[in-house]
């Protein structure tokens, strides 16, 4: 199956969601993008959930 995700955040944060989308699909083969507020993305195994959710909130320790 497909791996489907999407990245929000509230108006008031500054992390750019397209951004970490595009970085996050990227370390696990998918693709991704958006908005700053909200971005999707998609990987063709949806076994590599962990990896990416993990993956994406190492980034948003640090400044993208």
């Amino acid at each position: 199956d497909k791996l489907q995700l999407v990245f929000a955040r509230s108006q008031d944060l500054s992390q750019p969601m397209g951004t970490l989308m595009q970085k996050t699909m990227k370390q696990i083969g998918g693709r991704g993008g958006g908005r700053p507020e909200m971005a999707m993305g998609s990987a063709p195994d949806m076994e590599t959930v962990n990896l990416a959710i993990t993956w994406a909130k190492e980034a948003l320790a640090v400044p993208l």
